[in-house]
């Protein structure tokens, strides 16, 4: 099934505590991709896709 549902995810935090919650808390499948990071290497951008809209909503009520 297609990845239809998604967002970007602006964020201080690491890649592996966002795919951490995921695997935890998705039903479906999802992936996680690095947008853009700032010159200091610490706030990234992060393009968050999800197979089920449920899943999507529930990590915006949790992280944005």
């Amino acid at each position: 099934m297609a990845l239809r549902y998604g967002l970007i995810y602006s964020t201080n935090g690491t890649i592996a505590e966002i795919e951490e919650w995921l695997d935890e808390f998705c039903v479906g499948k999802f992936q996680v991709a690095l947008e853009d990071m700032d010159a200091d290497l610490t706030k990234k951008s992060v393009r968050v896709m999800f197979e089920n809209e449920a899943d999507k909503m529930n990590f915006k009520a949790e992280y944005c």
